[in-house]
């Protein structure tokens, strides 16, 4: 039966555990966090004792929202109130101490022995075995036990990881110095949802499905380009999901709608240059590379206003993957607004839309992904560079000892205006070998400005 006593022994031992790791080897630290991890509350030891209390309450036993350690009743979607969480920080084991049993005529509420960490054995021991009856009801209660356990048991790990970052001195949600350890192959594998990229290879294939499809199967000029670029355009929630992703593995919590509104902005933002270009270059010769500038430096004050303005909201400088995400966000919604304007394009190009090969098809669909890609990548290392920036100097910025944030923010306007401007005009079959390279290029500056937003955490968490 799980009770308040063996849970608070649970979490002594996993805090004694942890302040002894902090004196011995990085290997020995390694196995002693590993054997925590596999040994949580109920995974293993308590896992029969757990499931019987279950089957007791929905049998008849009276239930209440109660803390497992002093049985106050305390907030519902916490296992342990504050008030115990407290006392186990300034002393966990005199406070075990003050433990009593709920019921002394209950044989499986015992006082809590002495624990010895040197031969604590975390396997499973023989748990009561309660005889119940058989049939239906039964069946009915084991359901309803593993769908209320399931609940219970998220809380009870919660309390636990709560209470272990306390007592180590933590702030409960914020990330330790563990988590910004390794390179950026193990930043994604500390993602909460590791196959992000078989998920986002599983949409680009859906999307080029569906379009060929569509292309075979509609005898309607124009076809192609219509289908083609509005479902290119929705790769866009892919490549912000990465870095939305990238943001929460780090403890920066960004809501949903937030993003969704930031891609309305790019979006909008697109629009009105665009129709500001189609007014301005009526009337004097089209000029690419100072329209991709001014798009640029439209951007930058964009990026800048969003970050000042949270900066204003929230007392602090956002963090790096926040100010990724943000321009990641605003890059992809640009990006839709230019694709739709390069399959008007290329419906003319292409004589009402229509591709005579699935060869066509296909580099059309390339040459979209290229253009999203490419954007969205430049704009999430605007918004990095601003927050990084903003983050060590505030309003006073020393550009001459942060070259590299300089960099980092003219970089777009440098791989913009070479995406434009005649050079390396080289096609092999019928993709542009510029817009490849930029694109790889802009890839690997992502890289970079990851590398340099975790060594931006590692160096604040270990000087704190």
């Amino acid at each position: 039966m799980l009770t308040r006593q063996s849970v608070a022994k649970d979490l002594i031992l996993l805090a004694e555990l942890k302040k002894k790791a902090d004196d011995r080897t990085s290997e020995h630290r390694r196995a002693i966090l590993s054997m925590q991890k596999d040994h949580q509350i109920l995974k293993t030891k308590y896992g029969k004792r757990y499931m019987a209390r279950l089957l007791q309450m929905e049998l008849g036993e009276n239930y209440s929202p109660t803390c497992v350690l002093c049985g106050r009743i305390g907030p519902k979607d916490q296992s342990i109130c504050p008030t115990c969480e407290e006392k186990l920080q300034e002393d966990p084991k005199g406070f075990a101490a003050e433990l009593v049993p709920l019921d002394e005529e209950n044989p499986f509420l015992a006082e809590p022995k002495e624990i010895d960490l040197e031969q604590y054995d975390p396997k499973p021991k023989p748990s009561v075995v309660i005889t119940i009856g058989s049939g239906d009801e039964v069946s009915k209660a084991v359901k309803k036990a593993k769908k209320f356990g399931k609940d219970l048991k998220n809380n009870l790990g919660h309390a636990a990881q709560n209470l272990n970052s306390k007592l180590q001195g933590i702030p409960a949600g914020e990330e330790t110095d563990e988590a910004f350890k390794g390179n950026y192959l193990d930043i994604i594998r500390t993602l909460p949802k590791p196959l992000w990229f078989l998920r986002f290879f599983y949409v680009l294939l859906g999307f080029f499905v569906l379009t060929a499809g569509w292309h075979v199967l509609t005898m309607d000029p124009g076809s192609m380009v219509a289908a083609i670029f509005p479902a290119a355009a929705f790769t866009a929630l892919p490549a912000v999901y990465f870095f939305y992703e990238l943001a929460g593995s780090k403890g920066i919590r960004i809501h949903r709608l937030e993003v969704f509104t930031l891609l309305l902005l790019g979006f909008g933002i697109s629009l009105i240059l665009s129709g500001a270009f189609y007014l301005i270059f009526t009337q004097v010769p089209e000029n690419r590379p100072l329209q991709a500038m001014m798009e640029e430096l439209f951007l930058l004050i964009t990026m800048l206003t969003l970050l000042r303005q949270k900066q204003h909201d929230t007392g602090k400088w956002s963090n790096m993957f926040d100010g990724m995400l943000m321009g990641a966000s605003v890059g992809a919604g640009f990006s839709v607004f230019k694709l739709i304007q390069l399959g008007a394009f290329l419906m003319e190009k292409y004589q009402g839309g229509r591709v005579q090969s699935l060869k066509g098809l296909l580099i059309l669909f390339v040459t979209s992904l290229l253009y999203l890609g490419s954007y969205v990548a430049w704009i999430s290392v605007l918004g990095g560079a601003i927050a990084h920036l903003g983050r060590n100097q505030g309003s006073k910025w020393a550009w001459d000892r942060h070259l590299d944030g300089v960099f980092y923010i003219f970089y777009p306007f440098l791989m913009h205006i070479w995406w434009v401007m005649p050079i390396l005009d080289i096609g092999i079959a019928g993709i542009e070998v510029k817009q490849v390279l930029l694109f790889f290029v802009s890839l690997a500056i992502v890289n970079l400005m990851i590398h340099k937003a975790i060594y931006e955490n590692n160096h604040r968490h270990k000087a704190s």
